[in-house]
């Protein structure tokens, strides 16, 4: 049997595509009640499915070794490594494709519902009924058998959950909770005073802080910046090689390096962009951990203990009068050139929708770059791939996009995708940027110079060593707070 993903696993709502909905929910008027978001769970969902079916609509055949002292029908006792097998009927846990079944199943229900399943992200189902002021709405956002559901009415959330409990051939069972304080590892919070919602992992993060800190013994001091501006990427490479040519890490201590890395690389991916460059940092020089590299963890742990006191989350803020009906999407990249030893750059880039944070990136660049400019034209490239799927996952779903924004501080770049022409020394950065420059023609896209001073993204491809800078930018991309 193949047991490819694609065969085992199921469709699974990205992180940018739920923060963008959410987003979205927010902007249209989710906490002062002009639309409505729930969230279902489908009971012992994996027991509720039947088996896959072929091509000819026939039942696929599966089999499995009985469970030790198991009681058959026929009065007698099974234990596995025998020669008796058991044939399945439905979908058990801990079949390798359960979950792929239960996502053909799901998907072939909201299709009968009306739904549409979205191309550019399959876990996404939307569907639009009537014209005019008799418009409804919705859309569905799947992670297993956990549903984010959004729709001009609450009652449209109720009559899905309702047509699926009262299918007396589908035997999935869903509940419905009304306006969910938590989804898929995100804690929503809604700003009924000033409209708006915000989203956190504060729970997931007190416990990473908790796991690595006092359970361990270690007192964690609170710090402003993510990571300290001393250490440098080069000074941890510098490190891990060092490391590595004294014979390497223990398993125990490669063990506890991974797992500190999975934590940290976890909550930047949710809901904290501003530690982004850190992680980065931590993740490339992982296998030579040394001193440094704990100091610039520790460093981040108390960073993150106290965003618990101070951040509220990421905030999607709600529409405002005269404003256009569907958000708009603005965007800056940056790189930071020669970043790393052996001379690959930094860069990154930010996404805002609705004036809230929904994709960010930090990564080092695939090749070396030979300037500035490619290296910004290296960024650039990759948040036009990422911006052109966000157009056409919006387009798809019926949804106006506006121009996309893209902020750029180097001149010489944004002259390449603007004219074609940077210069005698960017001739090499041709083929990165042809299809940035298409998307400029296009109209999609618009490219706008940004000082780099307002370049949020700087917070993406470096460490920002002023804290009232940092600050700054962290209350454009994430807090969105009021300073006297």
């Amino acid at each position: 049997r193949d047991w490819s993903s694609d065969v085992c696993s199921s469709d699974l709502v990205r992180d940018a595509s739920l923060r963008t909905l959410l987003a979205l929910a927010a902007y249209l008027g989710c906490s002062t009640g002009k639309c409505a978001v729930a969230s279902s769970d489908l009971r012992s969902a994996f027991l509720s499915n039947d088996l896959s079916k072929d091509e000819d609509g026939k039942i696929i055949k599966k089999y499995m070794e009985p469970p030790p002292m198991f009681f058959s029908n026929t009065g007698r006792i099974l234990n596995p490594g025998t020669n008796d097998i058991l044939e399945l009927y439905s979908s058990v846990y801990g079949l390798k494709d359960a979950s792929r079944i239960l996502s053909d199943n799901v998907r072939e229900k909201l299709v009968q519902l009306g739904f549409k399943q979205c191309e550019h992200d399959r876990a996404v189902f939307f569907r639009f009924d009537g014209e005019g002021d008799e418009a409804a709405w919705q859309l569905v956002a799947t992670y297993v058998d956990d549903f984010l559901l959004i729709a001009s009415s609450m009652d449209l959330n109720h009559e899905v959950v309702s047509a699926i409990n009262d299918d007396e051939e589908c035997r999935m069972e869903a509940s419905l909770t009304e306006y969910p304080e938590r989804y898929c590892g995100y804690n929503i919070r809604y700003d009924k005073v000033d409209g708006g919602i915000s989203i956190d992992v504060n729970d997931y993060t007190a416990a990473v802080v908790k796991r690595f800190g006092s359970d361990v013994g270690k007192k964690i001091k609170d710090r402003i910046l993510p990571g300290d501006p001393a250490v440098t990427a080069k000074m941890l490479e510098l490190e891990a090689k060092q490391v590595k040519e004294r014979g390497g890490m223990s398993k125990k201590k490669l063990s506890e390096t991974r797992k500190m890395l999975g934590c940290i690389l976890y909550l930047c991916g949710k809901a904290h962009p501003m530690v982004s460059p850190v992680c980065n940092m931590l993740a490339t020089t992982g296998l030579g951990r040394g001193e440094l590299w704990d100091k610039q963890f520790y460093w981040l742990l108390g960073y993150l203990q106290k965003s618990l006191k101070d951040d509220p989350g990421i905030k999607y803020r709600e529409r405002r009068s005269g404003e256009s009906l569907t958000p708009r999407v603005d965007a800056m990249s940056d790189a930071s050139f020669h970043s790393t030893r052996e001379g690959r750059s930094l860069g990154g880039y930010v996404i805002m929708y609705g004036g809230g944070a929904v994709g960010w990136r930090s990564s080092l660049s695939k090749t070396v770059c030979l300037s500035t400019t490619e290296a910004e034209a290296s960024a650039a490239s990759e948040l036009a791939r990422e911006l052109l799927w966000l157009g056409q996952w919006l387009s798809e779903m019926g949804m106006e996009v506006l121009p996309m924004h893209v902020g750029i501080d180097n001149l010489a770049a944004l002259r390449s995708f603007i004219t074609g022409s940077g210069g005698k020394g960017t001739r090499h950065t041709t083929y990165r940027i042809q299809h940035l420059r298409q998307c400029i023609r296009d109209g999609s896209m618009i490219a706008v110079h940004v000082g780099t001073d307002y370049n949020l993204s700087d917070a993406m491809s470096k460490l920002i060593r002023l804290p009232s800078t940092f600050t700054w930018m962290k209350d454009q991309i994430i807090t969105k707070r009021k300073r006297g």
